[in-house]
């Protein structure tokens, strides 16, 4: 009982605030992506779309999703380009990664131009110029973090919002989940913990 209500809270618009909308345009970048990875590539090499999406959650959400945006949030408030630059590097050279990197660059390069009324703030300014020279990637997860930052959004609730919508909007491509709903939503339920779980360890281990 207390997962279900846990998940509709998550749904639910007047608890997610002004920042939904800009959170759905830069949280699931990889959708378009997911047809053309070809099932060597998938992480843990699923079977099924289950499979396939508990261990994309588990090895790609909730080990490098979060913490890169958690990392990439902290930075930001402290105006901390270096790390960005730093984090921006470590994601590159993340050969996991390398499947989803082509679609999550060009969505973070979309979501980074939206900023540039804030170009004003150093860290905007600085990854901005960094992606335009080459010498950053631009990536989704950093952008996510950034937007947190400058709009002082709450961690907790912007790293289990993005969890959670980037499994919904995933699984809806995927033929199990698309013709069932129920199983969507059980699956869901079931993923809070470990979302929920993941982050608690980055806001235990990096508290902003």
């Amino acid at each position: 009982m207390r997962l279900q209500k846990t998940n509709e809270q998550l749904n639910d618009p007047a608890l997610l605030g002004d920042f939904t909308q800009l959170m759905l345009q830069v949280g699931a970048p990889l959708l378009s992506q997911l047809s053309s990875i070809s099932h060597d590539e998938q992480p843990g090499k699923a079977e099924s779309p289950e499979c396939f999406l508990a261990a994309f959650r588990d090895e790609i959400i909730c080990s490098v999703d979060l913490p890169t945006i958690h990392k990439s949030f902290i930075a930001t408030t402290a105006c901390g380009i270096r790390e960005i630059l730093s984090i921006d590097k470590a994601l590159t050279e993340n050969s996991a990664l390398k499947p989803y990197a082509m679609a999550s660059q060009r969505k973070g390069r979309i979501e980074l131009k939206r900023l540039a009324p804030l170009r004003d703030h150093r860290t905007v300014q600085r990854y901005s110029r960094a992606v335009e020279e080459g010498t950053a990637q631009g990536w989704h997860t950093i952008v996510y973090g950034i937007t947190m930052g400058l709009y002082a959004l709450s961690p907790r609730q912007a790293l289990t919002y993005y969890g959670m919508q980037t499994l919904r909007s995933m699984a809806l491509v995927l033929p199990n989940f698309e013709r069932n709903p129920s199983l969507l939503e059980d699956f869901l339920k079931l993923s809070f913990v470990p979302v929920a779980a993941a982050v608690n360890r980055q806001l235990s281990w990096n508290p902003a």
